[in-house]
């Protein structure tokens, strides 16, 4: 163990690391121009029209559930009216 002094010297160092971390990380000015690259080169015509066309699919898949869903519940609607009839 060491004096005062160094104990506090530590745990300035433990404290000021990642509060610098986490300022430079999130300075976006720094990192503006590689960003936009990113993007540049990850957002192309064929991939916005990917994403279109999966869009597309889930909305097609989800109105088919959503269809057999309530075809699912008028049946249940149904049996349940035709079991109360009976009693």
């Amino acid at each position: 163990m060491g004096n005062w002094k160094l104990e506090l010297g530590k745990m300035a160092i433990y404290m000021a690391f990642p509060v610098t971390s986490f300022y430079v990380y999130h300075q976006v000015d720094w990192f503006e121009d590689q960003i936009e690259d990113m993007h540049r080169k990850v957002r192309t015509k064929e991939s916005i029209t990917n994403k279109k066309e999966l869009q597309e699919c889930v909305e097609m898949m989800r109105s088919h559930q959503d269809k057999k869903f309530k075809d699912e519940l008028a049946k249940m609607k149904s049996e349940l009216s035709s079991l109360e009839d009976k009693s």
